[in-house]
C-alpha cells in the first residue's frame, strides 16, 4: 500500500486576515495538502532551517514589515538548498520594476492578490497545480 503524497505549502504574509483567506481557500481548492503560516520573512527563514522538508511552494507577500518578501526571496536564492523551491510572490500593489526585480531575483512567478473570491479560488488552485506538480 502506497502513501499519498501530502505537498507542504508556506505562506509568508503580515495581514492576518489574507492568511485565514488563502489558508481556507487552499483548504477547498487544493487538497490535502499541509501548510505553515508566518507573519513575515525572518520567522519564516528561521524555521525553513528546522522543517524536515523543504516546501513545495512558498506565497511570499512583497510588502511587509521587517525583512519584506524581496529581502526574504534574495536570502532564499542566495543558498543552494533553497534555489530550487517555487516561490509565488503577492502583492496587492506593486509597481513594474518591483515585478521584473522579484523575477531577476529569482521568483518563480508573481500573483496579483485578488479579492474576487472566484478569481481567488481559480487563481490560487491553478498556482498551487502548476508548481507542484513541476517541483
Amino acid at each position: 500500500m502506497s502513501t499519498q503524497y501530502i505537498p507542504f505549502i508556506c505562506l509568508v504574509d503580515d495581514s492576518d486576515d489574507y492568511q485565514l483567506v488563502l489558508s481556507q481557500v487552499l483548504k477547498h481548492t487544493y487538497a490535502p495538502h499541509s501548510m505553515a503560516v508566518f507573519a513575515d520573512g525572518s520567522h519564516f527563514l528561521r524555521a525553513l532551517v528546522r522543517f524536515e522538508r523543504l516546501p513545495d511552494l512558498i506565497f511570499l507577500d512583497l510588502h511587509m514589515p521587517g525583512l519584506d518578501g524581496y529581502q526574504t526571496l534574495l536570502k532564499l536564492r542566495s543558498h543552494n538548498r533553497y534555489h530550487v523551491m517555487p516561490i509565488v510572490i503577492m502583492s496587492a500593489q506593486a509597481s513594474a520594476t518591483d515585478i521584473e526585480s522579484c523575477y531577476q531575483a529569482g521568483a518563480n512567478s508573481f500573483w496579483p492578490k485578488q479579492s474576487d473570491a472566484n478569481r481567488l479560488k481559480a487563481e490560487l488552485g491553478e498556482l498551487c497545480r502548476s508548481w507542484i506538480a513541476h517541483s
